[in-house]
């Protein structure tokens, strides 16, 4: 009997145990979706002079209700009514070209003003009165004002700023000035460079100046520590807290205005990764603006609504999904009404409700355009509202391409060419365009090509005439006559332009100068190099040390030699087996020797290997087995030695002339795969660069070459863009060229960033005094750069029919080598530049 109750007692026990069990994994499961973790000191390991996120700085999630209230419920009835009214009162009616609602320039003049007002009285007031430096900094913060966003003025405004700084300035205005007139700081490698000025954030609380500083200050440094760590940020909570007291101050029209247009750029940032927090900070704040909170409130209920509905068609949507979709847009509904009730001549929640009539209908069965009205009544030019009424007349959401159509040229007949209204008409059709079989067909439809003449003679009678802005307007004539099937008059253009073709002009009707060329000249193929074709596309060169022979190769399609003293003769071709493919090829410098990265098959994936090839004979000399799968390899610039680049992180180095099974030395250099290797020209130092987005410099031993982490040095070149394309180190191993969506140039004694220019291949001169790009944004064209003031000297145009994939220089100097890449083409090449001229050739005896 005992037994038997004791094992009833047991069983409860475990029962009870399993339900707590199962309730804290539940709440932990809950909580794990939106908790915000404070992090361990990963920032201050790579750097003790920044700061860790403490427990005390943590945001803790908000949660809003979606309920509304019966307050609401009866505002919600009274508006509509004002609904219907202003509906009667102003019936749909076109675009009024003669408006006298402010535009997007009028604003920031003022904008421009107000921020010189706070800036100088913030100064005069909190610096300190008797420094030295007082009367020089406040001489540089007018001027910052005043050129901040001209980029040619931007370097002097850093060296002056940094002067400041040395001679002892420790002012938080200045300091903020300063980083803010870093080039491009809103992109995140640039930030997290900068970053360093804003230190330390923890005195910035007894500078004395206001909220309306300080919270900027605050969020910038928050948005540079989040690009140096994954967890939340330091500073973010003192940001909010910040706003939050100055939208609580009196604010008037133009203020509020102004407060707006910053939030919805701080948006694209952490105040929208962290939205529901603000709005938590913003509610905890008895003073601050009703209307701005009802606004942010608004604003985050819409953005909870998509998110509970998700992106895909609608018979996709769970029922919970709706009901929650329904229910946000509906509370986000009644408290943009009253924003808009409140300040109607604020656009911001007219505009937003163009997105809630669109998911959920007006609340006096108002339709999308009524709003898009109210808001470009308040301002005309809002871009915000002409996006989403673009969207809103999409197919997919009840309009059609006619209605889209009328729409543009609604835009183009105001006329309005002081504003990017009438540049509607061109986003519209690209939409359009997007959406049908065929996307030039939008621009054969009748009236469609003088309706370009007259957008583009528009902008280019109203705006600034600069070299520039005439190259880009001629441009794009000319893109739009290829479009429309006016060969004739793109031809005159585009030999008219010669090599100042403006690819951004291509860019904007999402082609490209080598497509719209290789049509206009009927397709004609040039000569590739000793008749190689590579298909799909060309990846990899190497040239040999002594310029005699020339690989060039695909991941797919193998990879031939051709022997530049022999005219051009192919003296080796490498095949893939079938379902074969490379992931990389590298020749030694002697041109004796080929290497190979297979990628393994199926059966194969435990077995990875590097091979080794003589190209006389063209048998397989070794065999490398590299635990966790190789990524690419390369020669050193001796041909003695093979660095290899693993899946896993690891560096290895093997010696060609050894029967070694074993590398003579190895190293986890990265914690993730190795997709990039470059030597200095004497060898003495090997780049590595890995998905860890961190670059790797060791410094290598001549004799017995070792991996040895005391003797390497780490660059944290993060964030690199997920599609890493080439690595190039300079001549004196000082400094590193990495391609991703840009090439960036860094200079490895200083850890910084010195330019960053188009393209996503790119590779050094033999002097290290230029460097090639190509690809990106470049397209079919290549550029060659000062590498000391990132100037252009040269372009490579007209060569290629498809995007460049690879640029090089050769041994000497002399010769310039691109390849091509397009998965749709049959054949891509490889094409010779001289480097001096620009001008292509097609035979290979100069690169001896």
């Amino acid at each position: 009997m005992k037994s038997a109750k004791r094992r009833q007692i047991l069983l409860i026990s475990v029962l009870v145990m399993g339900v707590l069990a199962w309730g804290y994994a539940l709440r932990s499961w809950r909580g794990e979706r939106y908790r915000v973790i404070v992090p361990r000191p990963a920032v201050a390991e790579n750097d003790p002079g920044l700061p860790v996120l403490a427990a005390c700085d943590v945001l803790e999630p908000v949660e809003l209700s979606p309920e509304l209230t019966p307050d609401e419920e009866a505002a919600a009835n009274r508006i509509a009514q004002l609904v219907v009214m202003a509906r009667e009162e102003r019936p749909l009616v076109a675009l009024d070209g003669k408006s006298s609602a402010p535009t997007m320039a009028k604003i920031m003049g003022k904008y421009n003003v107000w921020v010189h007002d706070l800036l100088h009285t913030s100064f005069q007031r909190c610096a300190k009165p008797d420094a030295s430096w007082r009367g020089d900094a406040a001489l540089w913060i007018d001027e910052f004002v005043a050129n901040a966003d001209k980029a040619d003025r931007r370097a002097a405004l850093r060296d002056t700023g940094r002067r400041l700084i040395d001679d002892g300035c420790d002012d938080w205005l200045v300091r903020y000035s300063l980083f803010r007139s870093h080039d491009d700081v809103d992109q995140p490698e640039n930030a997290a460079n900068a970053a360093p000025i804003l230190q330390p954030i923890e005195t910035l609380a007894d500078s004395g100046y206001p909220p309306a500083i300080t919270y900027r200050i605050y969020l910038a440094h928050a948005e540079a520590m989040s690009r140096l760590s994954r967890w939340q940020p330091v500073g973010l909570k003192q940001a909010m807290d910040g706003f939050a007291a100055a939208i609580s101050e009196p604010l008037t029209d133009d203020e509020r205005r102004f407060y707006v247009a910053r939030f919805r750029s701080e948006m694209r940032g952490l105040f929208g990764r962290y939205l529901g927090e603000l709005v938590g900070r913003l509610e905890a704040a008895p003073e601050a603006d009703p209307w701005f909170v009802r606004l942010i409130q608004g604003i985050w209920h819409i953005e909870r609504a998509w998110k509970l509905r998700g992106g895909g068609y609608a018979d996709t949507v769970t029922e919970e999904g709706w009901r929650g979709f329904d229910a946000h847009l509906q509370k986000a509904r009644i408290l943009l009404l009253q924003c808009w009730e409140e300040h109607p001549e604020c656009p911001e929640p007219a505009s937003e409700l163009i997105r809630v009539t669109m998911g959920i209908g007006g609340i006096a069965n108002e339709g999308p355009r009524f709003w898009f009205d109210e808001a470009v009544a308040a301002q005309f030019d809002l871009r915000d509202a002409y996006e989403r009424l673009r969207w809103a007349l999409r197919p997919r959401w009840g309009g059609n391409h006619k209605e889209m159509l009328a729409f543009g040229r609604e835009c183009l007949a105001t006329e309005r060419f002081d504003t990017d209204v009438p540049w509607q008409f061109h986003l519209a059709l690209k939409e359009i365009g997007s959406e049908i079989g065929d996307r030039r067909d939008v621009y054969h439809l009748d009236g469609i090509y003088d309706d370009y003449q007259k957008l583009l003679a528009g902008y280019r009678e109203r705006g600034e005439v600069t070299p520039k802005l005439t190259r880009r307007w001629d441009s794009r004539a000319a893109c739009v006559a290829w479009l429309a099937g006016r060969n004739d008059a793109a031809k005159e253009i585009l030999d008219r332009l010669g090599q100042d073709v403006d690819l951004e002009a291509f860019n904007d009707f999402e082609t490209t100068i080598g497509e719209a060329r290789r049509e206009l000249e009927g397709a004609v193929d040039r000569a590739p190099i000793a008749k190689a074709e590579f298909s799909p596309g060309v990846e990899f060169a190497s040239i040999a040390k002594h310029g005699h022979a020339v690989l060039v190769g695909g991941v797919f399609s193998g990879a031939q030699i051709a022997d530049t003293q022999r005219g051009c003769q192919i003296i080796a071709t490498l095949v893939p087996e079938p379902q074969q493919a490379y992931r990389g090829y590298s020749l030694s410098p002697h041109g004796t020797s080929l290497v190979t990265v297979p990628m393994p098959k199926a059966q194969q994936a435990n077995s990875p290997t590097v091979l080794l090839w003589d190209i006389a004979s063209q048998s397989k000399r070794r065999q490398w087995t590299v635990p966790g799968g190789a990524f690419l390899a390369a020669f050193s610039p001796d041909g003695r030695y093979v660095v290899v680049g693993g899946i896993n992180g690891t560096v290895s180095i093997w010696d060609v002339s050894s029967e070694r099974a074993d590398p003579i030395a190895q190293s986890s250099g990265h914690s993730s795969i190795v997709c990039g290797l470059a030597f200095s020209q004497d060898g003495s130092r090997l780049a590595t660069l890995g998905l860890d987005h961190r670059a790797v410099i060791w410094n290598i031993a001549d004799d017995s070459p070792k991996l040895d982490q005391a003797h390497s040095e780490s660059l944290a070149v993060e964030p690199f863009s997920s599609h890493l394309r080439s690595i190039s180190l300079s001549p004196n191993g000082e400094r590193l060229l990495v391609g991703g969506e840009h090439v960036a140039l860094w200079n490895l004694a200083t850890k910084e960033k010195q330019l960053m220019v188009e393209g996503t291949c790119c590779g050094f001169s033999p002097d290290g005094r230029r460097f090639v790009t190509g690809g990106g944004q470049l397209g079919t064209e290549a550029r060659v750069w000062d590498a000391q003031t990132g100037n252009e000297l040269m372009k490579l145009v007209g060569g290629h029919a498809y995007a460049i994939s690879l640029a090089v220089f050769s041994n000497d100097g002399r010769r310039i080598l691109t390849g091509e890449r397009d998965n749709r083409c049959e054949a891509c090449f490889v094409r010779c530049w001289d480097a001096e001229s620009g001008e292509e050739v097609f035979d290979f005896n100069g690169l001896k």
